[in-house]
């Protein structure tokens, strides 16, 4: 099942070093990582069952109290002193998009690390299975392309592709040749074309050999 704290977490590390990437202000910085651990602070006052469940097969009843979480994030923190006015706010906004598609506002004006925290927070919420069914990282990666100049600025979008590994170690994957390969290791700025070994123990660097390609993972 998804848990909300490491999912917190994730979403903390990840946002983080999406911000680096982009040159964020550290003080920035330093907010968009509070406000990924309590963003979903407000799932635990919901009752509808959103785990490895997609939110857009629910009722419209169901929906909208899943939706409510945002708002419910943000009343928890309204009267905490210790937390400053952009977490919280960021709390609140952490499902909005920049073409007015995400909720509760509905708002376009969104900023930089509006869209980083929103962002990171979609990409892992597709590996936990938070509101959605549990997708591969390939999956998710593909899932977020789409999402560019459209739901967040290229450039935020691009700076976290460039963090994800599209196949993780260990993943078991068919290549274009038809043969089976394990990933092995990582090609730092090209997730897509990693270190694989075949099943007689060579090591294909697919940023060397060109006309090789992943095709699919297996089970």
């Amino acid at each position: 099942s998804s848990d909300i704290y490491e999912h917190s977490m994730s979403v903390c590390v990840l946002s983080i070093l999406t911000s680096l990437k982009l040159n964020i202000s550290k003080e920035k910085i330093y907010e968009i990582g509070v406000a990924a651990l309590l963003h979903d602070l407000g799932l635990r006052y919901i009752t509808v069952d959103y785990d490895n469940k997609n939110i857009e097969t629910y009722s419209e009843k169901e929906k909208e109290e899943y939706k409510k979480h945002t708002v419910y994030g943000y009343s928890a923190l309204v009267k905490e002193k210790r937390v400053s006015e952009n977490v919280k706010k960021l709390v609140l906004l952490h499902h909005e998009r920049i073409d007015g598609s995400g909720y509760p506002l509905r708002t376009k004006d969104i900023t930089v690390e509006n869209q980083i925290l929103a962002l990171c927070e979609l990409f892992d919420e597709l590996l936990c299975g938070v509101g959605c069914v549990r997708m591969k990282v390939h999956e998710a990666v593909e899932y977020i392309k789409v999402q560019k100049d459209h739901k967040f600025s290229s450039e935020i979008v691009e700076a976290l592709l460039q963090l994800a590994a599209v196949y993780p170690t260990g993943t078991q994957v068919l290549l274009s040749d038809g043969s089976i390969g394990v990933v092995v290791g990582q090609n730092e700025g090209f997730p897509e074309r990693p270190n694989v070994r075949a099943k007689d123990g060579t090591i294909l660097n697919l940023l060397e050999i060109l006309n090789l390609v992943i095709v699919r993972v297996l089970d």
